[in-house]
């Protein structure tokens, strides 16, 4: 899906960073789907924390009430941002976290034995027969 227009322009009534989003979540909803997550470049991310013209709120806010989680990554490219639904039958949304490996030489600290997956950019997968599921996911671009 192409969005309005570059987040970086000034934006108007109806080309906004706010109706990319709601537009993306409507056709998400013609499929059956809801829009639970985003992932947009830092960038984009800044863009959409811009006020709002004549009022006191951002974008961001108003993104925010409409999905419940909006993430942000260097690793989506500038311009575009990726979402979908999320739930036991159709994905799982998988972030990357820090994590810090422990010395056994240093007293106090106890050992874990995992394993570590490193991840650049959150993923997520899909379960099963993933037949309709596809719709579950949208890529918008001209942001």
């Amino acid at each position: 899906m192409a969005g309005g227009q570059a987040w970086s322009t000034a934006p108007t009534e109806n080309l906004n960073p706010y109706q990319d989003v709601l537009d993306a979540q409507t056709m998400l909803g013609a499929d059956g789907h809801e829009l639970k997550f985003i992932i947009l470049n830092t960038t984009n991310w800044g863009e959409a924390c811009k006020k709002i013209p004549g009022s006191e709120g951002i974008w961001m806010n108003m993104i925010k009430k409409i999905v419940p989680k909006v993430l942000k990554t260097t690793a989506v490219p500038e311009g575009t941002f990726v979402g979908g639904d999320m739930g036991e039958d159709i994905a799982q949304l998988i972030i990357a976290e820090d994590y810090e490996i422990l010395d056994a030489n240093v007293d106090g600290q106890m050992v874990y034995d995992f394993d570590v997956i490193n991840r650049v950019l959150p993923t997520f997968y899909e379960y099963g027969d993933t037949t309709n599921k596809s719709e579950a996911f949208i890529k918008v671009t001209g942001i």
